[in-house]
Formats: structure tokens, sequence, C-alpha cells
């Protein structure tokens, strides 16, 4: 236990020069919430609950908890201002009053984007707790606010009553909510660790739903096996950035193995046309080549009208051109209907990157990285929807699709879309450089 003659705890005298107008808001378990004034603002009050208000193990517990709120130094966690005592209340815990919402109410109806938000200001709040050696233990919605008087909400970790640091011998109950915490806190014994706290983080997570992108961490998270689960927040958060980094890796790598293989369909395409143009130009050369008396051809000219005349067209061939036209004009609408997709596709995305170049919530190396994700998600997108439909083709189709598609099959609309960017992320690199 830490010295209670700490610097960091006030004399516990009455706070009447200070503080006034208590409010109780709530009592949960060993804990009683309010507001009070003082300041000239209003701040939240954490103390016990009446029956634990007296007793030396009650008062412990709440220096304890206000001692690891002070070695806590983060955005994502309610701030303390200082312990003294309530004339109402008795010991208690200041900290700055959270205007807004709880974490529940905050996600309903809001959109994938802002999940997100949420999730990742929460995973660095976690993982900021746990690089200063302290777990929560209990972790879940009711003890994560959301503060929406800011430009974005912004969450706010609180209820340090069951959380642990390595720096403290004292009170070291293991409890938490069954819907959220680890199956090991209510076995017999056990000792808090980070990676308790991973396991619940890893539930919010699941009920966030972030994205696909965010399942392999998820996954991770929520293991039975502690030696197999991610370790603490620190690990969860690099887990992360890790899996987008090899998302980002991986389209990068799809859309130039599409690319390639569109260039050697072409030159296989172009080398076919040249095979078939030469012996036609041999034909054309031995022809001329080829000394023929006027007489015998125009005789042989007269016997091939003829011939054309008594001859009928075969019925197959009248098969096969009917069949060819039908071919194309199936074709030809599966073409119509990729060139309308892909459109749309190339659409949304320049949408989206004139949101990201518009938001001015973002910093500069936000804005870039949000802004390159935009394009390459468009463009994996457009290019995996166009390589479908060359894929779908008959081979006859593949080396010889009509001049019309040319613009289509090449990814000429995929290229121009990101061309039209190029000259803005070159500029955004230049200024992030400079700025360095």
């Amino acid at each position: 236990m830490p010295n209670t003659t700490s610097e960091y705890f006030l004399a516990q005298q009455p706070a009447l020069d200070k503080y006034h107008d208590y409010q109780p808001v709530s009592v949960h378990g060993r804990s009683r919430l309010g507001t009070i004034a003082g300041f000239g603002r209003r701040w939240f009050v954490k103390s016990l609950a009446p029956n634990l208000s007296e007793t030396t193990s009650g008062c412990q517990s709440l220096r304890k908890e206000y001692e690891i709120l002070l070695s806590l130094n983060h955005p994502g966690i309610a701030r303390p201002v200082e312990l003294t005592e309530i004339p109402e209340v008795g010991l208690s815990i200041i900290m700055e009053y959270v205007q807004g919402t709880d974490f529940d109410t905050a996600v309903k109806g809001s959109g994938r984007n802002e999940r997100r938000k949420l999730a990742r200001q929460l995973i660095d709040a976690v993982a900021h707790m746990h690089s200063r050696g302290v777990t929560h233990g209990d972790l879940k919605p009711s003890n994560i606010l959301v503060d929406t008087t800011g430009s974005e909400p912004r969450i706010k970790l609180i209820d340090f009553n069951l959380s642990d640091s390595s720096e403290f011998t004292i009170d070291k109950e293991v409890g938490g909510n069954r819907r959220y915490a680890a199956p090991e806190q209510f076995t017999k014994g056990y000792r808090l660790r980070p990676s308790a706290d991973v396991w619940s983080l890893g539930k919010l997570l699941k009920e966030l739903n972030p994205g696909a992108l965010w399942y392999f961490t998820i996954r991770k998270a929520l293991r039975e096996d502690t030696k197999k689960r991610l370790s603490d927040g620190v690990a969860l958060k690099k887990s992360l950035s890790s899996t987008k980094a090899i998302t980002r890796y991986l389209g990068s790598f799809f859309i130039l193995i599409c690319i390639a293989l569109i260039f050697v369909l072409i030159s296989g395409r172009e080398r076919k046309l040249e095979s078939e143009t030469v012996p036609a130009e041999t034909a054309v050369v031995a022809e001329t080549q080829q000394e023929v008396s006027p007489k015998e051809d125009m005789s042989e000219v007269a016997m091939e009208d003829v011939e054309e005349k008594q001859t009928p067209i075969p019925k197959k061939k009248e098969d096969n051109n009917s069949k060819e036209k039908e071919d194309y004009t199936k074709y030809n609408s599966q073409f119509k209907d990729t060139e309308r997709d892909v459109a749309e596709i190339l659409k949304t995305g320049d949408m989206e990157a004139q949101k990201v170049l518009n938001d001015d919530s973002l910093t500069l190396k936000r804005r870039y990285q949000k802004l390159w994700e935009v394009i390459l998600n468009t463009s994996s997108q457009a290019t995996s929807r166009i390589t479908r439909f060359y894929s779908s083709l008959p081979q006859e189709y593949q080396l010889n699709w009509p001049s019309e598609w040319n613009d289509l099959i090449t990814l000429k609309p995929v290229h121009e879309f990101t061309e039209q960017y190029q000259p803005l992320i070159q500029q955004m690199i230049n200024e992030l450089r400079s700025a360095k």
C-alpha cells in the first residue's frame, strides 16, 4: 500500500470553502456517484456506499483507485482532480464532469465510421492503461462514457474500483460483469492480468462490429486460452495495425496482378492477330505472282459465279452466324452492366474522397491516410468487378473482344480515377515531410 501521506492525498478537511451544491446521481454496489459545484463548474463525485463510508477497507480502496487514476494521463480516461472530504458523503474522488451519454446509447444508430472511431479510441485508452501497468478489471458499456461536447464524440473510461496495479499489495479483489469479464476472472485464486481486459475489449469490439478488417484481431482477443490470447492492449493495438498494413499490401498486390493479367491477355490477343495477318498477306502476294491468261481468268470467275448461284448456303453456317449474334448480344449486355457498376463504384469513391478532403477536423497525416485508403479500396473494387466480367467470357472473346470494350478491359477508368488524385497525394507527402 502506498504511503497515505503521499503528496497525492490532500488534507481530508471539509471542502465547504471549495465545493457546494452536492447532487446524488446513483448508487452502484460499493460506490455512489453524484455531482458537485466548484470553481465555476460542475464535477463528478465518486464516494463510498453508505455501508462502507466509515470502514478502513473502503477508504483504502477509494484511495487506491485515486492513486491509480493519477498514474494515468490519457484523453480517453476520466481525469481525477483531488481526493477530499465532502460533508454529505465523506471521503470522495472529485473528477472531471463528462457531459454526454453512456456507451450503449452512443453506439445505437451510429454508422460504421463512427463505431470505428469509438473502437480506436477505446483500444488506445486501454493500451495506455496497460503501458502504465494498470489493469481495469471491469470493462463494460456502463463504465464507458461518451463525451459529446466536442466536434467528435470522445470515450471516457470510468470506475476503476476493481482495477489493479503491481504497485499495490492491498485490495486484490477480482470480479467483473459476467457478460464481459474473462472466464478466468471467476476462478479461485486468480490474480488480475491485462489479458482479462483484452477479453472484455474483444467482447465490446464484437458488439461494435467495426468491420471485416477487425475480425482477426477480435478473434485473437477472445481466445479462452490465456497463453494464445493477446497479452494486453498494446499487443491488440499492434495486431490491428499489422492487419491493416497486410490488407493494404494485399490490396495493392491484387491490383498489380490484375493489371499484369490484363496486359498479358492484350499481348496474347495482339500476337494472335499478327499470326492471322501474315498468312493472309502471303496469299495475296502469291496470287499477284501467278501468270494467268485473261481467258482462263474469266472462265474461272464465270465458273465461280455459277457455283455461287448453284450452291446453297449451308444450314450450319447460318446457325453459327445466329449463335455468334446471340453470344455477342449476351456478352455485350454483361459488359454494359459491368461498365455501369464500375462507373458507380468510381463515383462513390470520388464522393468519399471529397468528404475526406473537406473534413477540417482531420490532421494532414490522417487526411492523407484516409484519402489513400479510399483510393485503394475504390480501385480494388472497380478492378475486381472488371476482372470478374472478363473471367466469365469464353476464350475466343478473351482474345478477340470487341473494340468498344477496349477502355474498360484495359482499366482506363480506374487509371483515370487514380491519376486525378496523384498530384494531391504527392503534395500531401511533401507537406508531411517538410513538417517533420
